[in-house]
């Protein structure tokens, strides 16, 4: 029981750490805690019949060395489309049209809380199989590059809600997102010199989520600065 509980805190932590600096941005109107942490729980109820899904659109194993093709295959087709598809519907169902998801910021943070809880049960299952070392890269990593894909769909979620963008802004990020997480996984499987391009990767993807976070902040409904 002290193991499993162990194995639990171990996976939530960094992702709640995440979550924590990422609400602390929202700085007009926060969400109501009770809100984001039913979205991190959708998300991480989400991560097992996607993992379902992924077993069955690819039964071999990813920790082995893959082909070009099998690569590629795996991150854009299997983990990009499944995991973005079943983090975007996870907001979408569950607080799209609640009275909550009403400023630009809350497309980000909820986003966030449903990668973040996605990441959390995928933190289980490595921790469980490759030992509690994992986290270090993984919570590092991993799953902030969970809310880095996300973003890209959950702000112009949130602009099409509010009728500041058109639609076409949305499937534009969705497409973004499959693109950025596939293009990410890719770079790990081909495990060469290439992999090293996933630092500048990640890196361009943190300066545009601060970029959304602010423009988001700046243009609330809720700014009492807004011009």
């Amino acid at each position: 029981m002290i193991q499993i509980a162990s194995v639990i805190l171990l996976a939530l932590a960094p992702c709640a750490f995440w979550l924590w600096l990422i609400y602390k941005g929202d700085r007009y109107q926060p969400e109501p805690k009770i809100q984001i942490i039913k979205i991190f729980l959708l998300g991480a109820a989400v991560a097992i019949p996607v993992a379902i899904i992924e077993s069955i659109l690819y039964p071999g194993s990813v920790q082995a060395q893959l082909t070009l093709s099998a690569a590629a295959y795996v991150s854009f087709g299997v983990a990009g489309i499944t995991e973005e598809a079943a983090k975007f519907m996870t907001v979408r169902i569950g607080i799209y049209r609640s009275r909550f998801f009403n400023e630009p910021s809350d497309g980000l943070v909820y986003a966030a809380a449903a990668a973040l809880g996605f990441a959390t049960l995928e933190n289980v299952f490595y921790i469980i199989n490759f030992g509690w070392q994992v986290i270090l890269v993984r919570g590092m990593f991993s799953n902030l590059a969970h809310v880095l894909f996300s973003a890209l769909w959950g702000y112009p979620l949130a602009l099409v809600k509010l009728k500041i963008k058109a639609k076409i802004w949305l499937w534009l990020g969705l497409i973004g997102a499959i693109t950025a997480h596939g293009l990410f996984d890719f770079l790990f499987f081909t495990q060469s010199v290439y992999t090293w391009l996933v630092i500048p990767l990640f890196l361009a993807m943190i300066i545009v989520f601060i970029l959304m976070l602010r423009h988001s902040n700046r243009i609330s409904q809720f700014n009492p600065h807004r011009s």
